[in-house]
């Protein structure tokens, strides 16, 4: 099993882009599986399910021919490798959050790219950058000292940080970034 983190901060667009890639995955015949770290807390629905848990149930489970649904109160934090132990009959992963984590990860910038934002690309567990508009790829090198842009002449982009690690950088819209995932050794 792979496993590939994607960190960013609120707002960055991380959910929406792992629903795309998620997709074309699916498209592929991969069988991906995706865990998600809401550290405040989770919505729970108005469907039968969630009316239960809210009214306080400490495990419900909904289950169907075809799906299963397990929400449970937890006496103290799960890690995430004892989540991803519960992930064993997929062939990847995709983890949102657990920016911290030493996962390979792929940073996720939406519009506004924060000092805070670009200190992601300090960990040196990233291996490319998803950009809302790859033309502000520009703005991260006039903020970050010892950054550099390297553009291909196929159309990459590569973020080279301390001239001595070179990063590559996606926009959004980007199919290469699934092949990006699948064939690159993360």
């Amino acid at each position: 099993m792979r496993v590939v983190g994607f960190a960013g901060f609120s707002n960055s667009g991380k959910t929406t882009l792992i629903t795309r890639i998620v997709k074309r995955l699916k498209k592929d015949g991969v069988r991906v599986g995706v865990i998600k770290h809401t550290p405040h807390g989770f919505d729970v629905d108005e469907s039968d399910t969630g009316r239960i848990y809210t009214a306080g149930a400490d495990v419900v489970i909904a289950s169907s021919e075809k799906e299963l649904l397990r929400m449970e109160r937890l006496e103290q934090a799960v890690s995430l490798n004892d989540i991803l132990d519960e992930l064993k009959d997929v062939e990847l992963v995709l983890v949102e959050g657990y920016k911290s984590s030493c996962l390979p990860k792929i940073v996720v910038y939406g519009n506004q790219i924060t000092p805070e934002d670009l200190k992601l690309l300090e960990d040196d567990d990233v291996k490319g950058v998803v950009m809302l508009d790859i033309n502000k790829i520009h703005s991260i090198k006039e903020d970050l000292k010892g950054l550099d842009i390297k553009k291909g002449e196929n159309g990459d982009i590569r973020i080279v940080i301390n001239g001595n690690r070179e990063i590559p950088a996606f926009d959004v819209n980007d199919e290469r970034i699934v092949d990006f995932i699948k064939t690159s050794n993360l």
